[in-house]
């Protein structure tokens, strides 16, 4: 497959504490091209990309405290650069149901991310199938295993301790991977692919199922990791969706941006969703707070208000902004 701006990849359990509601590291569960090679010309694009996006040895830093002077802490401020990966990942046949729904939602979050400002050249968008080669200028590379590996590499030469990386995955999934397209990646492999990236935020949708299984393999400071469902249960209601759905907003009858601030923050969103997803008797879980573990909505851990619980880190960051959260006691 071509790779559009003529970039080009090589081709190729989880324990989840119920505190009923929600989870983060967004993981969509659902049921479902060129590599990039080490090479001299790999080395030079690479020292380009870090010259461009500038160091990125420092080491991850926490975003500042509350100051107490309440104006400052209600002021959005920008990132320095938004990346995003989207993942449309499976090996479903493209006359099938599950192509359709897959191709429709991350085809769909890639422009919404183009509406709201990202760069193609900021975004890495791995797919497969007609769809895909018909929108080469669009997607980047098949979705094997080596190119999601090469995309999140991309990501570690390119990101810097002042940016936002956004993750949207959409694929099959099981309590230990997810699926490629044709063979699995593990969420032990996925989290050390996350490990050497440095930004402001990470922010992960998983929608595959069992997509809760993965939290304790990405969870540490700076990461936030929303899932369809938890570790447990497979999930069948269209979560993928719904999440771009809340992401822009909701419905003027449901809106997502519940303080009407005019952003809609990861804690917001994950709010809306969490309860729609009960209602249908899913368990999307959330994490923000580097313990390793998700929350559900309405469960004890998941309290925006609360720096020690989840939703208080997401509470201050959007696909557009961030906003200084209370320090920890």
């Amino acid at each position: 497959m071509m790779l559009r701006n003529t970039r080009c990849f090589a081709a190729g359990g989880c324990r989840v504490m119920l505190c009923l509601p929600v989870l983060a590291f967004i993981v969509l569960a659902g049921d479902g091209a060129c590599v990039t090679e080490e090479g001299e010309g790999a080395s030079a694009v690479g020292e380009a990309e870090r010259s461009a996006a500038g160091s990125n040895e420092d080491e991850q830093t926490e975003t500042p405290p509350s100051t107490g002077d309440e104006a400052a802490e209600t002021r959005w401020l920008s990132y320095r650069q938004r990346f995003a990966i989207i993942v449309m990942g499976g090996s479903v046949p493209p006359n099938s149901r599950h192509y359709g729904w897959y191709w429709n939602d991350t085809f769909k979050m890639y422009n919404q991310l183009k509406d709201l400002g990202f760069t193609d050249e900021n975004i890495r968008f791995l797919s497969y199938g007609p769809n895909a080669r018909e929108h080469d200028t669009a997607v980047d590379a098949t979705s094997t295993v080596d190119n999601i590996r090469a995309a999140y590499q991309w990501a570690a030469r390119v990101c810097t301790k002042d940016d936002l990386l956004y993750i949207y995955w959409v694929d099959h999934g099981n309590q230990s991977s997810f699926e490629a397209h044709g063979e699995l990646l593990g969420h032990h492999e996925l989290g050390k692919l996350t490990a050497p990236i440095r930004a402001r935020q990470i922010v992960g949708a998983f929608n595959p199922c069992f997509s809760g299984a993965v939290i304790d393999d990405l969870s540490r400071k700076g990461v936030i990791t929303i899932t369809s469902q938890d570790a447990r249960h497979g999930n069948s209601w269209g979560w993928a969706g719904k999440w771009r759905q809340a992401l822009r907003g909701g419905s003027e009858d449901d809106p997502s941006d519940a303080n009407g601030d005019g952003e809609v923050t990861f804690a917001e969103a994950y709010r809306w969703i969490a309860v729609k997803s009960q209602a249908a008797g899913e368990h999307s879980m959330y994490d923000d707070n580097g313990d390793g573990t998700g929350s559900e909505c309405g469960s004890a851990g998941f309290n925006p208000e609360n720096p020690e619980r989840d939703g208080c880190v997401g509470a201050h960051c959007s696909l557009r902004a961030w906003r200084p959260w209370p320090a920890r006691e």
